[in-house]
């Protein structure tokens, strides 16, 4: 159900390194599979969590032309889209996605395809593994939103156009909370007399040394006094 624009954004996540040559064979082979979508034989059933259809991907222009798809899609009698709020918590298909094909044609298995972090595919023919994510299917299918779904996909189309995206728009007019912005401080190593460790020593003279001012008791007769454990150089 992709456009594109929002293939090649995705795509563009999996690694910097791919060649040009093979993320354009991902994306031709992505736009041939959609044609599966124009006629009315096959039903299709989506379900999205909502970081998908939230989640700014490629630009806000390229995003809300996705989202715009997606409604245009929702409102076909044969493809059913459904969104997971945020609202429901952690929920079974956070272990990542997945496609199940259910054939009619006698003696062929249901096939199931299970998706990776790395956008690389399993293919499985087990019964009873297919009949576990059909179930799981099913779950998240009753804890997601089914009625309405077109307007609420244009509705975020036209938040995304105008950059109202909601967490943004909690740090108020002034814009991001200012610690947010504040640079790096350089890390300074705690002198362990500051700390309470050691006791420091009294510190009634300075001598020069040839790595830098100790300080200590005054030098005994004849020679220097040997640094402190609170030196400076600690």
């Amino acid at each position: 159900m992709q456009t594109e624009e929002y293939m090649r954004a995705v795509i563009g996540t999996y690694g910097k390194d791919m060649p040009e040559g093979s993320v354009d064979r991902i994306v031709e082979s992505r736009l041939a599979r959609q044609e599966v979508l124009e006629g009315e034989e096959r039903e299709f059933s989506f379900v999205l969590d909502e970081s998908v259809v939230r989640r700014v991907t490629g630009g806000r222009g390229v995003m809300r032309a996705q989202l715009e798809r997606l409604a245009e899609l929702s409102a076909r009698p044969h493809v059913a889209i459904r969104i997971l709020p945020f609202s429901i918590g952690a929920h079974p298909g956070v272990q990542g996605p997945f496609t199940l094909f259910e054939f009619q044609a006698e003696g062929m298995e249901d096939a199931l395809f299970i998706e990776d972090s790395r956008g690389l595919t399993t293919a499985s023919t087990s019964a009873e593994e297919a009949r576990q994510y059909l179930e799981r299917f099913w779950e998240l299918e009753d804890l997601s939103l089914k009625d309405g779904v077109d307007v609420v996909l244009r509705r975020l189309a036209e938040r995304i156009a105008e950059g109202g995206d909601e967490l943004e728009g909690l740090y108020g007019r002034r814009g991001p909370r200012p610690w947010l912005e504040m640079p790096m401080r350089r890390h300074r190593r705690r002198h362990p007399c500051r700390m309470g460790l050691l006791p420091p020593l009294p510190r009634r003279s300075a001598v020069r040394s040839p790595y830098g001012v100790v300080r200590g008791p005054p030098p005994p007769p004849g020679g220097l006094h040997p640094p402190s454990l609170c030196s400076p150089h600690d």
